[in-house]
């Protein structure tokens, strides 16, 4: 006989589950069905579809011009509600949509510093520390990871600005600004400077411009993740992520999953 499955899954901070379901919409009673449920790694601030063109701002990755520097803000709110926790963030992705013919990137790097600033306007200089550097970067379609050399340390309550710059120190443009997804925000969170053949480009104080717009950023914070399913009547285990169930009757299963306690 087959019955009807059911799934319920109530997220109170997201992304703690990926998944809870059972592979198939029916199931016969006695023939055993995994559940299934994830955890995800990186935790994604900003959903938008906005893209920079080949020649626009702003982008973390491009060459319309020798050199760029870009700093944007992220508010303690955002980053609580994508469900980042105080502690270690090992690394962040950007989502590249098209390459417009990027040229390597000479020394990349990446730096954090917190703030108190709620809207970014001006280049900020103070208290920034670099978490990952690279003598040539190269862009590449789709994800980028950069994982930190040293993982930054978020204090779950400060607003953080992540700053990236390169300096190829040249006459653009010999290649495009790479696209990236992006989104809108409700405060100036982007500013940046650019130029052709200026050796100084990472050390400017001075904007170009600045925009209420941010590429979408994934902040990678692993951690450990302890599952619980009730009740344990016909299931082969309940502290994994993936039990099997080997159901008599109708019946429903609950899994609860602790991040770091």
């Amino acid at each position: 006989t087959a019955v009807k499955d059911t799934t319920n899954l109530t997220i109170t901070r997201k992304p703690v589950f990926g998944k809870s379901i059972l592979p198939n919409d029916s199931v016969c009673l006695g023939m055993p069905v995994q559940l299934n449920t994830s955890y995800s790694t990186s935790k994604q601030v900003g959903t938008g579809t906005i893209q920079n063109s080949g020649s626009s701002y702003p982008t973390p990755y491009g060459h319309y011009f020798g050199g760029a520097k870009h700093q944007f803000l992220y508010l303690a709110s955002e980053l609580t509600a994508a469900g980042i926790v105080a502690g270690n963030i090992n690394g962040i992705n950007f989502n590249v949509a098209n390459l417009n013919t990027v040229v390597p990137l000479i020394n990349y790097n990446i730096s954090i510093a917190t703030t108190t600033l709620s809207s970014l306007t001006t280049i900020q200089t103070a208290g920034f520390t670099s978490y990952f550097s690279s003598s040539s970067y190269a862009p590449v379609l789709g994800i980028n990871t950069h994982t930190f050399i040293t993982p930054y340390v978020w204090d779950g309550v400060s607003n953080i600005i992540i700053e990236n710059c390169f300096n190829n120190n040249d006459i653009g443009p010999t290649g495009g600004n790479a696209s990236v997804l992006q989104s809108s925000t409700a405060f100036s969170s982007s500013v940046y400077d650019y130029a052709d053949s200026d050796p100084t480009i990472c050390s400017s104080t001075t904007p170009n411009g600045n925009l209420s717009q941010r590429p979408n950023t994934y902040f990678i914070q692993p951690a450990t993740i302890t599952y619980s399913w009730s009740p344990a009547i016909e299931l082969s285990a309940t502290n994994i992520a993936n039990p099997i169930a080997n159901v008599s009757t109708t019946r429903t299963y609950t899994v609860e999953g602790t991040v770091g306690g």
